[in-house]
């Protein structure tokens, strides 16, 4: 909804409390707003004192768990989502965000299960689907997951962050080839359907895609285009999404590489003191590790560049020759 048109209904809902503070169907209603606002922490002492009144409703302990998620708060979301199934044992929201919360907290196996309960009542749900598919990969049981990444991708065969975990799936299965392929069709995907690039896994997945494309050019340019056309996007975290996909591609110790997608970055405006580190390390390593050039660093950045060129290389090298 319209932030304004949700301001005006938190205001009158907020007359309303004044007049009866503890109305159950009020305190709910502002605790929405305030979510759709993402208004987290007000949200979660509205449900609070809701629960307070009616501490077994399932639907406010799904919202205050929705909430509880959002803050990060995940052993708390957990409780929330576990109790609201004990009362609703079979809800589909429910079962999807308790999976989801089991998967933050690394809890692999447990949001297989709820996963797949799902999946039993909702046989071809694409989301459900997607996420199996990465806790089976969590779980390394890859032809699994590969199995749900495919059948994900038959429902909405251009959703980004399936192709990427396909691709993950592809590259641990040691299908280089189709995993480039994959990570290819992610970079021709249009813009509204890019993944996000400041999801940190998104981020690493890109670099993998630069250095295991690394001897077909025209995939690299494309990939190097998209990651303009996103950086010079609004995401506040364009620095994050710079640094994490330059560590991937300095630890692969292909300077060609690092070169072009540090040359991008800058076209795309990420601030110089973001990509100083990473240009000077280059600099350094080209210039064949000249002592001098180090010294002539502030202390600082000397230091950041030290920990770059210890990382150059070790990950795996890979040619730009055909």
């Amino acid at each position: 909804a319209d932030p304004e048109v949700l301001e005006t209904i938190l205001a009158g809902v907020g007359r309303a409390l004044e007049l009866r503070p503890d109305d159950p169907d009020t305190l709910i209603n502002r605790g929405i707003t305030l979510s759709e606002l993402r208004r987290f922490e007000e949200a979660l002492a509205d449900y609070s004192r809701f629960l307070e009144l009616r501490p077994d409703d399932p639907a406010t302990l799904y919202n205050r768990g929705g909430t509880l998620f959002e803050l990060r708060r995940f052993e708390e979301a957990l409780a929330d989502y576990s109790r609201s199934l004990e009362l609703r044992p079979d809800d589909l929201d429910t079962l999807n965000n308790r999976g989801n919360t089991l998967f933050e907290l690394r809890q692999f196996e447990e949001a297989l299960a709820d996963y797949s309960r799902f999946l039993e009542l909702r046989p071809d749900d694409p989301a459900a689907l997607h996420n199996r598919g990465n806790a089976l990969f969590e779980l390394r049981r890859f032809e699994e997951a590969l199995s749900d990444a495919d059948r994900s991708l038959a429902e909405r065969p251009d959703h980004a962050s399936t192709i990427l975990t396909r691709a993950e799936i592809l590259r641990a299965l040691g299908r280089t080839t189709e995993a480039v392929a994959a990570f290819a069709r992610s970079v021709e995907l249009p813009s509204d359907a890019a993944y996000r690039f400041d999801d940190a896994q998104n981020t690493q997945a890109f670099a993998l895609l630069l250095v295991a494309a690394a001897g077909d050019p025209l995939v690299v340019r494309q990939a190097l285009a998209r990651l303009s056309e996103v950086l010079r996007g609004p995401p506040a975290a364009a620095p994050d999404v710079a640094v994490g996909i330059l560590r991937p591609l300095f630890q692969s110790g292909n300077a060609e590489l690092c070169a072009s997608a540090l040359g991008s970055m800058f076209d795309s405006g990420i601030e110089p003191a973001t990509l100083a580190p990473f240009d000077s390390a280059l600099s350094y390593i080209r210039g064949g590790r000249d002592p001098y050039v180090l010294e002539a660093l502030n202390p600082d950045l000397r230091q950041a560049v030290e920990l770059i060129v210890e990382e150059f290389g070790r990950g795996q090298r890979v040619s730009t020759s055909g």
